[in-house]
Order: structure tokens, then sequence, then C-alpha cells
């Protein structure tokens, strides 16, 4: 199973009163129907690099059509405040999925099971985000 390159634009927020906050938006397209966001992970370990690791969990689920049909699948995360040491930072996107298998053909034992399979990667730099101001912060 191939996932496409997430598609990812990475929001923050400024409020004068609070630590900026980012929230990542991420599309991924999937060449089958079945696929849904299964949650995320991050990771703060290279966080003094500069760095925050986020994993872009995918499951494709076998109550669902399977039609070949590209679907996008979407992640909207609130990563929340991160403490960049030098102000701006970059953000590295892993995709996994869990893609269903079928095991075993012949003698009525087919089953299916899931193994997690790798997607793509990308990186969006905080210093290219789109600010967004929080509403009432222009109130005088």
């Amino acid at each position: 199973m191939k996932f496409y390159k997430p598609q990812v634009e990475l929001a923050k927020i400024v409020d004068p009163n609070a630590p900026t906050e980012f929230v990542l938006h991420s599309v991924i397209f999937c060449r089958y129907t079945n696929y849904k966001a299964n949650g995320y992970e991050t990771d703060l370990t290279d966080l003094e690099d500069g760095v925050v690791a986020v994993t872009l969990k995918l499951d494709q689920d076998i109550n669902l059509p399977e039609f070949e049909f590209i679907t996008p699948v979407v992640h909207t995360i609130n990563l929340g405040a991160i403490n960049f040491p030098e102000g701006d930072g970059w953000i590295d996107i892993d995709v996994v999925g869990a893609v269903i298998e079928e095991e075993g053909e012949g003698r009525g034992t087919d089953t299916v099971s899931k193994t997690t399979k790798p997607g793509s990667k990308t990186t969006v730099s905080t210093a290219h985000s789109t600010t967004k101001t929080k509403p009432g912060d222009m109130l005088i």
C-alpha cells in the first residue's frame, strides 16, 4: 500500500499574553476508501536541536468499503506551546499505517491481520507557518 506524501500546513497562534501555540493540519491521500485517521504521536527528544517529530497514524478499516479511489485522510493536531530554543524550528512528519493483509488461502482458513507499513515523510518549518492572532487581541 502506498501512502502519498502528506500535505501539511502549520499555523502559529500568537497571543501576547500566552506562549505561542502550533496547530498542524495534514491531508494524506490513500489509494483506497477504507483508510481513516488513527491518532498521532509526538516526540520532543530532539527539541534542543530545534526538531519535533510527529508520527501520523492511519488505519485500514475492514468495516468500510474498499474501493480503489484516491481518498483524503485528515489529521488536525493542536501541538500546543512548543518552546524552540532559537525561536523557530522544524517539525518532521512521518506517516505509518496499519494495513490489512490476507493470510492462508485455501482450506477455508483465510484470516485477516494487520501489519504496520511505513509511509512518506515531510518537514515543515515554524518560520514559514501561517500566523493567526487570537480574536480579541486587537481590542483596546
